[in-house]
């Protein structure tokens, strides 16, 4: 496919925005908090770091409970040119500053439910109560969902798992890198919202962090085998296919 994902912000190690009752000036950057979020920016951008917080401060909630967890701690977000590398005592994510139209919203949130998914399965206590049993993901498990949160179903989506009806197996699926490992767990996700109802993100993603086998985790909270949830989602997009050709 010639389309491409929205580029990609650079990423650090955590994401902390924010926005409350008070700016505060340290050396060149001025730091926000809000409820949720620390937010770093330079004077000039106050505007943008005041919108950019407002945005993700509304999107907070849907976010969370999609995914079934609240981060332990604040996330920061800083606002800088993105080839001016972040400090090291700076730890989130970087934002161009460029306008928040609907691309840059869309990549706020894929970044920061990248980042939670991260935390939760990664970055917590919680992985020393097993023992060093590392917990090893495809890239479609954690970037797919984190791209279902920020956009849905897309055409770009559709248009990738059209184009690859015939492919789709377990082999397959987990040997994609990039942006077409990207789209196909959009679409698992975005399938498992539409043909088996809202909350299986959530209950998949809870039951992972506990059992660390993501076929299993899917397994129980579906109800049903790992193949049969992969023949259902191969089935849901070649019935999609089919529509589309018929209306053509």
């Amino acid at each position: 496919m010639e389309k491409k994902l929205n580029k990609v912000l650079p990423v650090l190690i955590a994401l902390t925005i924010s926005f409350s009752g008070f700016a505060q000036e340290t050396d060149e950057m001025v730091r926000g908090e809000s409820e949720h979020f620390t937010v770093y920016y330079e004077q000039a951008d106050a505007s943008l770091a005041s919108e950019t917080i407002d945005f993700m401060e509304g999107e907070y909630e849907r976010i969370t409970k999609m995914i079934g967890y609240v981060p332990v701690s604040l996330t920061e977000i800083r606002i800088a040119d993105t080839d001016n590398p972040a400090p090291a005592d700076v730890s989130g994510i970087t934002v161009g500053k460029e306008p928040l139209d609907q691309n840059l919203r869309e990549e706020l949130v894929y970044q920061y439910s990248r980042f939670l998914l991260h935390e939760m399965m990664f970055g917590n206590s919680i992985e020393k109560l097993f023992d060093g049993k590392k917990l090893r993901l495809p890239e479609w498990f954690i970037n797919g969902a984190a791209k279902y949160i920020a956009s849905g179903s897309n055409e770009e989506m559709e248009e990738f798992m059209q184009e690859n009806i015939e492919r789709m197996d377990r082999k397959w699926l987990d040997k994609l890198k990039g942006e077409e490992a990207v789209y196909a767990g959009q679409s698992i996700w975005n399938f498992m919202q539409e043909a088996y109802g809202p909350g299986y993100m959530s209950s998949s993603m809870n039951y992972l962090r506990i059992i660390r086998d993501r076929e299993k985790a899917i397994e129980v909270s579906v109800g049903l085998t790992y193949d049969m949830v992969l023949q259902d989602w191969k089935n849901f997009y070649a019935d999609n296919a089919n529509e589309v050709n018929e209306e053509k």
